[in-house]
């Protein structure tokens, strides 16, 4: 596997940005032992840290966030995009379809997974995919 980046599920970045999530700090501090690595998103993942800030303001307020986002690293998947079969076999695993696609994401980058969803850390585990240290950890619950 690849060290050059990480894929990053949308519960790692949804602690980020929310200073009163109980992971807030773990997200923080996973996060900067990336710092200038790629940190790669699928769509569907950029889609679900998205709708906290469209609620607060729509569209242009979501498009403000993706902004930030992107200026802090974190790029939309797009080349080596995982097909659909991919993402069908992850979600054959039990998966729910968003963790499924950050699963397949991480598969075929061949990069490490950020996440903090046990279930997802699990099956990236059987699948082969490492995960980088402080996330995921037992003692934490599933989010995302």
């Amino acid at each position: 596997m690849s060290s050059a980046g990480v894929v990053v599920d949308a519960n790692v970045i949804i602690a980020l940005l929310d200073a009163r999530d109980a992971t807030h700090e773990q997200a923080a501090a996973v996060l900067r032992t990336l710092v200038g690595r790629p940190k790669h998103v699928h769509p569907l993942t950029l889609s679900e840290v998205l709708v906290h800030p469209a609620r607060r303001g729509g569209r242009e307020e979501a498009a403000l966030q993706r902004a930030a986002l992107a200026r802090a690293g974190f790029a939309v998947i797009d080349e080596g995009a995982p097909s659909p079969e991919d993402i069908a076999v992850a979600r054959s695993r039990g998966l729910r379809m968003p963790d499924a696609v950050v699963l397949a994401s991480a598969l075929s980058l061949a990069v490490p997974l950020v996440t903090f969803d046990r279930r997802l850390a699990s099956a990236a585990r059987d699948g082969g995919v490492p995960l980088i240290d402080g996330a995921a950890p037992d003692d934490k619950p599933k989010r995302g």
